[in-house]
């Protein structure tokens, strides 16, 4: 699917949801999550980079199986964009019902395509949740929203009623500091917690950045009548917030300027520069 024409898509399908008072998910998956999904990638590695925890045989086996049924739950799907896995996956689709057509990665992403088509417009008067392990300062950022996107802010983060919901990183990763709060001990603690969140904040949209955890997020909240996008990284972006991964992007550090931020020191895990050298943090 072409961009713009990915980019109406989602809009057409989250006004339909705010009309009708459905639930609506837009999907993603992160390559670590794709590779295991298909059969590949050390167990380690999942909860290392992308927060499945523990790294069992037995508890990657049943997120798998929650991960297929949160594809096959999504409304829109993002797919084909990591070539080296493309065509497996779209195999690994077509085995769970979904044939397309799939969303560009891109489409997530308001700030690439024309106001009209930014599907964050949407956003305006709701209640909407950021589910991110940088919520607390993506919500603070919000508020200088005219200084990070100047004359497109009230297109990329509109009035609304913005609720941080914080998330936490594996035990591996966090050693000791922003991981998962007690009694959160294992991955479907941490989904089931996050959920909860959402639900008692009465969020209406909800905006998921958790790794190997936010489609699982995503299809539980769908169920529950939330209209959820599966943004992963990009949901930094959206709110001001620099990273290493996007220090040199021809386009995305060409936003950069002296109101936008990297995550805080309580928002960084202590193991972050082995996630391709502290790809969603600044100096670590």
């Amino acid at each position: 699917m072409e961009l713009f024409e990915a980019a109406q898509a989602i809009c057409n399908g989250i006004q339909e949801a705010l009309d009708t008072k459905k639930g609506f998910l837009v999907g993603r998956t992160g390559t670590i999550e794709l590779d295991t999904l298909l059969g590949g990638m050390n167990h380690s590695v999942l909860e290392k980079n992308a927060g499945v925890f523990p790294p069992t045989h037995e508890s990657v086996a049943r997120w798998r199986l929650e991960t297929f049924d949160a594809m096959k739950a999504c409304d829109l799907l993002v797919a084909g964009w990591y070539e080296p896995l493309a065509y497996s996956e779209k195999c690994l689709l077509k085995s769970l019902g979904k044939e397309g057509p799939f969303l560009p990665l891109r489409a997530l992403e308001p700030y690439y395509v024309p106001e009209a088509l930014m599907w964050t417009r949407l956003l305006a008067g709701n209640r909407v949740a950021v589910v991110n392990a940088f919520a607390t300062t993506a919500v603070a950022q919000i508020h200088s929203r005219e200084k990070i996107w100047k004359d497109r802010a009230e297109s990329l983060l509109p009035d609304a009623t913005w609720i941080p919901i914080r998330t936490g990183y594996a035990p591996v990763l966090a050693r000791g500091r922003a991981e998962w709060i007690p009694p959160v001990t294992r991955w479907q603690d941490a989904v089931a917690s996050v959920v909860d969140q959402v639900v008692a904040a009465n969020a209406e949209i909800v905006l998921i950045g958790c790794g190997g955890l936010g489609m699982l997020v995503g299809a539980r909240l769908k169920a529950l009548v939330k209209i959820c996008i599966v943004m992963g990284g990009a949901t930094q972006v959206l709110v001001g917030l620099k990273g290493n991964r996007w220090a040199g992007h021809s386009v995305i550090s060409r936003f950069w300027n002296d109101s936008w931020t990297y995550p805080s020191t309580e928002e960084t895990p202590r193991g972050a520069a082995v996630i391709e050298g502290g790809c969603y943090w600044g100096t670590t």
